[in-house]
């Protein structure tokens, strides 16, 4: 997904630079669109979430090798966290792209539905995995299934071992190992049960605000649980009813977890590069913050102390963060690397040449062969000379 996001901003922010419209001042040239503060909201976040899942995935893919070496040796402990962490990662990770990449497209205009323009084969690519290896409702399921058996099991659940009737992957049993034991580091924030504390704006504040909503979520989720069992519905039956609660706690999990990551690794990384790169680096992180703190308000206010005077902070943030990462943008995509043979887009090609790109696939057209068309000669012509 992180590739997938990578190649469309490109596309999308090298047109954005050669692209010049709309007027802003008399007497002025039209300004490239990539200054219109809108188009840097749709396009800046796609950089930002493109460096997120790689390092992500990055985590991920050694999580995996550790598992590996550890189930040769016959230890499992770790199995069920990877199976959490990696079903949450591939939901939310091809839900986010696919909406980016839409908005890539979008950001082109009308140019940016052309096949030429390579952005729609994108998007079929990066939404067919919002279906295939699961589909991503169900691998949030899978998520919820481990963090509530856990949840419960901390809290001292007594109906715990009725969800053992349906596949938990061992999770049950890796609660019981949790007893007395710090919890892991995907999941560690689940043992803080101190209350709401004042809103801190920074990006090590944010993410803690973000796990409380995912504790949060998932702590009302299993209250509901119970709730319904009590009443006499079956574990399967509550379990059904609880679901859309199951999958937004998964989903503020799996947020948190990439935000933390990203954020941990981008401070560990930036150590050793030079100032101006690793303030830009910063930067994004920063922005990728505060975008998803702004786009989940609502969560935010219900389970974290952040005020009106907060959010108005933020949204200036957001938009000094957007006037302060313009002047890199190109430089930014560039830093992706991908030749134009592996763009195959007419709108983002290395050399700017956008219209002379697009005329030339024009021409390849068969119907374009010939400046007048012979149908125009043998059925229009005659028709406007009155020669019926």
């Amino acid at each position: 997904m992180a590739n997938f996001l990578a190649l469309a901003a490109t596309v999308a922010i090298r047109y954005a630079a050669i692209r010049r419209q709309s007027q802003l001042k008399p007497n002025e040239p039209e300004p490239q669109i990539l200054d219109f503060v809108t188009q840097q909201h749709k396009l800046f976040i796609a950089i930002a979430t493109s460096h997120a899942f790689s390092l992500t995935a990055t985590w991920l893919w050694d999580l995996y090798s550790k598992v590996n070496v550890d189930l040769a040796a016959g230890n499992t402990n770790d199995l069920p966290e990877l199976h959490a962490i990696a079903c949450c990662l591939k939901a939310v990770t091809s839900s986010d792209a696919a909406g980016l990449v839409e908005r890539c497209r979008m950001s082109c205009g009308g140019h940016g539905y052309m096949l030429s323009s390579n952005l729609p084969q994108m998007y079929g690519m990066v939404t067919a995995a919002c279906t295939y290896e699961g589909e991503n409702t169900v691998m949030m399921l899978q998520t919820a299934r481990q963090h509530f058996i856990l949840q419960d099991f901390m809290t001292r659940g007594h109906f715990i071992r009725a969800a053992l009737n349906f596949q938990t992957f061992g999770c049950f049993e890796a609660a019981k190992r949790k007893q007395g034991k710090p919890l892991s580091f995907t999941m560690a924030y689940l043992s803080d049960r101190s209350g709401p504390q004042k809103w801190d704006s920074s990006v090590d504040g944010i993410i803690m605000s973000f796990q409380r909503v995912a504790a949060g979520k998932l702590s009302s989720a299993v209250t509901s649980m119970k709730k319904y069992i009590k009443s006499g519905l079956s574990t399967e039956d509550a379990w059904n009813k609880a679901s859309v609660q199951l999958v937004a706690a998964s989903e503020a999990h799996c947020r948190s977890f990439i935000l933390s990551t990203y954020h941990s690794e981008i401070r560990r990384k930036a150590a050793s590069l030079s100032a101006p790169l690793k303030a830009v680096l910063h930067q994004l992180v920063e922005l990728y913050a505060i975008y998803w703190t702004l786009e989940r308000l609502g969560d935010l206010l219900l389970f974290t102390s952040i005020t009106e005077s907060d959010v108005s902070a933020l949204r200036h943030a957001y938009e000094d963060l957007l006037e302060k990462i313009r002047p890199n943008a190109v430089g930014l995509v560039d830093a992706f690397d991908y030749r134009d043979e592996i763009l195959n887009s007419t709108l983002g090609a290395y050399d700017g040449r956008v219209y002379e790109r697009l005329m030339g696939e024009a021409l390849k057209s068969p119907l374009n062969a010939e400046s007048v068309n012979q149908s125009f000669y043998k059925y229009l012509k005659p028709l406007m000379q009155g020669k019926l």
